[in-house]
């Protein structure tokens, strides 16, 4: 839910969407079902195993 809200504001990429749910009000992101420490999620592209350290 939370990506499309993003898409239909304009965001064009993965880290644009990452950028718009992290400046949303907390209370939205209650209504739509994601905790409140959504506001520190963070994207890579990197494959799993990269973006982990491995």
């Amino acid at each position: 839910m939370a990506c499309l809200l993003a898409v239909l504001a304009g965001a064009t990429s993965l880290a644009a969407v990452i950028r718009y749910i992290t400046g949303c009000d907390p209370a939205l992101l209650a209504r739509i079902g994601l905790p409140a420490t959504a506001t520190r999620l963070a994207a890579t592209t990197l494959p799993p195993d990269v973006a982990a350290g491995r």
